[in-house]
């Protein structure tokens, strides 16, 4: 039978496609072969269509960048002192050799971190009282005296009383940043994208607010408490008031109104009133669930043991601590309405997640070496793209049906190798049939 010959031009893979064909197969490679030739069936057959591939050179210029960097090259994490790096997970297994006792130590961890997050929540979000026994109320950032959309009836007869009564409170951290995201009418103006805040300034006002400020927004423009940690104040009732003048004050300008309102109040500070424990997420649970989520880098080589816990101990940070939901019913403690917002959203969170880990991170998290957890702590993800020692253009490669062999389909795959012969990836099957034709594989 006579030989057939195939050749590959384009984009070729020049050193990584010879390592995969192994010596004692019935097949011969041919670097740079004189001339390209074709799959031939037999003698006096057509040679079959050629097989190329696109290259850089003849893609459109606003797609060159889908090519990454010219020539590729893989991109892999260079540990900065991986000897001191390996030392805790080192110390770690000598001194915990059984996997139950690792068990145990996490369990342990997982539990420290979930006390660093609840003990300031408790005694920040808790219930308080003031000196006299008086339940201080706990408000959100959007919280007002007069409700939004006409929800005070007519006359306002479900906000009574408009006067002669106080109440303290306490507000969260942040308060200062919140705005109105849907156009507010505050007499002729049309206020949006700014703090709900009217009124509070002017000569003889005494920092007299119109009822439908923002509670927390009126205690720190008045002064009365700190946007970084919040804090607690008293309000009182003052009715009906006339002119409410703009100040800018504390980093918030408050907004005019000329004519009268049928609620307003005043927000003052009280000694008998006092926080037990500031807003907790800056100054204690944000640097504690770093140092947590450092150590858990540091401490553990297993890709779902990382990946899962720090993302429970980050979402639980953030839904109870740094980002909490808007709780708009002032009581007494929000601690119940915290655990059921944050129990409502766990589950889809960690459906999103699982479905991250197994497509992305499980991948870049499980090859990353002891050697490289701080890196791992900063950065997860790496590139890898395959590069070539020696120009491209010019090169083919030729495959050789020996004569007398078995006649039947077959599969070519081009891979993605490291040094030492790893492979890393594959492209999908490209056949060579037995009539001599070619179908490139996608991929």
């Amino acid at each position: 039978m006579a030989s057939r010959r195939s050749t590959v031009t384009g984009r070729t893979r020049f050193d990584e496609e010879a390592q995969l064909l192994n010596g004692n197969d019935a097949y011969e490679l041919d670097e740079d072969p004189p001339t390209a030739q074709r799959p031939r069936d037999s003698a006096g057959s057509k040679p079959s269509r050629r097989i190329s591939i696109w290259s850089r050179q003849h893609a459109p210029r606003w797609l060159a960048f889908l090519y990454g960097p010219d020539p590729p090259k893989i991109y892999s994490l260079k540990p900065i002192f991986p000897a001191v790096q390996e030392l805790p997970v080192k110390w770690l297994e000598r001194a915990l050799p059984q996997s139950w006792q690792r068990v145990i130590l996490l369990i342990l961890f997982l539990v420290a971190w979930a006390l660093s997050l609840a003990v300031p929540l408790i005694l920040s979000k808790g219930a308080a009282r003031d000196a006299s026994g008086t339940v201080i109320r706990h408000i959100d950032c959007i919280d007002t005296l007069w409700r939004r959309n006409n929800e005070c009836g007519l006359d306002g007869v479900d906000c009574r009383p408009f006067s002669n009564t106080s109440f303290a409170f306490r507000c969260p951290a942040d308060c200062a940043s919140v705005r109105v995201l849907n156009p507010h009418h505050v007499g002729p103006q049309d206020v949006n994208f700014r703090p709900l805040v009217i009124g509070g300034g002017g000569e003889g006002s005494q920092g007299i607010y119109r009822g439908d400020s923002f509670l927390c927004g009126a205690a720190i423009h008045a002064g009365v408490i700190d946007d970084a940690t919040g804090g607690c104040g008293v309000v009182t009732l003052v009715g009906e008031y006339y002119r409410f003048f703009a100040s800018s004050q504390h980093g918030i300008e408050s907004i005019p109104f000329d004519s009268y309102f049928p609620l307003s109040f005043t927000v003052a500070a009280d000694p008998a009133v006092k926080c037990t424990a500031l807003d907790p997420r800056w100054t204690v649970s944000l640097p504690l669930s770093l140092l947590f989520t450092l150590l858990l880098s540091v401490l553990t080589t297993s890709a779902p043991v990382l990946y899962f816990t720090a993302f429970l101990g980050i979402f639980s940070h953030v839904a109870l601590v740094s980002d909490p939901p808007n709780l708009s019913s002032p009581s007494s403690t929000l601690l119940p309405s915290l655990t059921s917002h944050f129990a409502g959203r766990l589950l889809p969170a960690l459906a999103c997640a699982a479905l991250i880990y197994l497509t992305c991170a499980r991948r870049a998290l499980s090859r990353l070496p002891a050697s490289a957890n701080l890196e791992k702590a900063l950065c997860w993800t790496r590139f890898r793209g395959w590069f070539s020692e020696r120009p491209l253009e010019g090169q083919a490669f030729a495959w050789t049906r020996r004569a007398g062999g078995t006649v039947a389909d077959e599969y070519f795959r081009f891979g993605f190798l490291t040094t030492g012969g790893r492979a890393l990836d594959y492209t999908r099957a490209g056949t060579w049939f037995v009539n001599g034709t070619w179908s490139q594989g996608d991929g």
